[in-house]
């Protein structure tokens, strides 16, 4: 399956998913997606992560205060939605320097989690039609609701992730001194490290650099906010091992100043059972 002396391509199949053929994700032969990757690649880095933390730390006191305020309405709380805000606001923070704020929100933005569902129905859809997406943008949304409800808040979003690509160029180009809002962007990102690198200039454009965006952003919180609430649902169905994990935690750090190296040497919370087989009943 994986071969250094034999790099393989993509599959066709799966990279049409999202729409999004110039993007990292969406590039087929091996040697164009290494060279799209390869800018990105410092920023997942385990070190990178944990200068994050005065950043993850403020987003989850955020994430607790509005669970908390959630509480006293004694009414159900959609957990994927509260866990969604959280990931789209850390990797927003991340790969843009600026939050999507999706966590100041006392109901934690379900619409967001809507469009996420919708750009993953219609994933299954454009595996199969790859040049649907391409024919909807050009019709009014109107007609394109009226189509197809899923695709919507789909279009919507490539439309924001250029409105955001193009900030970031425009931020880039910025003088020192303009009074322009957009010239107070935070640099050292994600994005403005793909600017700053040594891409052709082609690489660098508002419409592929929307792309990136597009699959960061979609991809990057979905995944995280859909494992978090299946190992929330498991450890709320297993009531014993949620107490096992409350008891080491209170154990080892009763005052929740632990740092993220420190929550790393804890061992039931980063044993293969709790965080390998969150998918599963028998962890």
């Amino acid at each position: 399956l994986y071969s250094r002396d034999k790099p393989r391509n993509k599959s066709v199949h799966l990279t049409g998913m999202f729409g999004a053929p110039d993007s990292a994700f969406g590039s087929v032969d091996h040697r164009r997606h290494r060279i799209r990757r390869q800018p990105m690649n410092p920023f997942f880095s385990q070190q990178r992560i944990r200068h994050l933390e005065p950043m993850l730390r403020g987003m989850m006191n955020k994430l607790c205060k509005g669970m908390k305020a959630w509480k006293e309405r004694n009414t159900p709380l959609h957990m994927y939605h509260a866990f969604n805000a959280y990931t789209t606001d850390v990797v927003v923070e991340y790969s843009m320097g600026e939050s999507f704020h999706y966590l100041d929100d006392p109901e934690f933005t379900p619409q967001w989690s809507k469009t996420i569902q919708s750009i993953v129905q219609m994933g299954v859809q454009l595996k199969q039609f790859r040049w649907v997406i391409g024919f909807f943008e050009l019709l009014p949304r109107w007609l394109v609701v009226s189509l197809n409800p899923d695709i919507g808040p789909v279009i919507d979003q490539k439309v924001e992730s250029l409105r955001l690509a193009n900030l970031i160029i425009n931020s880039e180009k910025s003088s020192a001194n303009s009074t322009d809002k957009k010239a107070s962007l935070p640099k050292n990102t994600l994005f403005h490290a793909l600017l700053d690198s040594k891409l052709p200039a082609e690489e660098k454009s508002a419409s592929r650099l929307s792309q990136e965006i597009f699959t960061v952003i979609s991809a990057g919180g979905e995944t995280t906010a859909k494992n978090l609430t299946t190992l929330t649902f498991h450890l709320l169905n297993n009531p014993d091992k949620l107490q096992k994990l409350r008891d080491e935690l209170n154990r080892l750090d009763p005052d929740g100043t632990a740092s993220l190296v420190e929550y790393e040497t804890m061992p039931y919370l980063v044993s293969a059972n709790l965080c390998h087989r969150s998918r599963t009943d028998d962890f």
